[in-house]
């Protein structure tokens, strides 16, 4: 049985797209918000109270967030240069895809383009959407 989280769609996104290795959030599912755990300064309960203990979010109030991945970023960037029909720029996409830097000259390929910077911040948009969606479905969780 799914449980309902009041918990706004726009603030899960942010989360998703702000974890990372070293910052992990959880979604207090009685609440709605959002607490954080950093490698660098422990945890953080939703008000910015610090929060002792070894394991201070193993209460079941608290789901973990997964958040978005680089390799996860970097599928989606291979995706949408797969979807490009002007060869010229998808020939540069691809090409920024397979240097160091690849996310830094993806996003400077893109800005000389401004319609399909557009469509990638919406397609991008979109690939966070779903994965929210799945991570939700995962937890048996829906948001009101």
């Amino acid at each position: 049985m799914k449980r309902t989280v009041h918990a706004p769609i726009s603030e899960l996104l942010r989360v998703f797209e702000f974890s990372s290795d070293e910052m992990t959030y959880y979604l207090n599912i009685e609440t709605g918000k959002f607490a954080m755990y950093s490698n660098l300064s422990g945890g953080f309960d939703e008000d910015g109270n610090e929060m002792k203990g070894s394991n201070v979010f193993a209460d079941e109030k608290y789901v973990e967030i997964s958040g978005t991945h680089s390799y996860e970023i970097f599928r989606d960037m291979e995706r949408f240069v797969a979807s490009i029909s002007d060869s010229p720029l998808k020939t540069q996409l691809t090409q920024s895809l397979r240097e160091r830097g690849a996310f830094r000259r993806f996003k400077e390929e893109l800005m000389s383009h401004l319609l399909e910077q557009e469509r990638w911040l919406r397609f991008r948009k979109e690939c966070m959407l779903q994965r929210v969606h799945d991570w939700l479905e995962e937890n048996d969780l829906e948001l009101e």
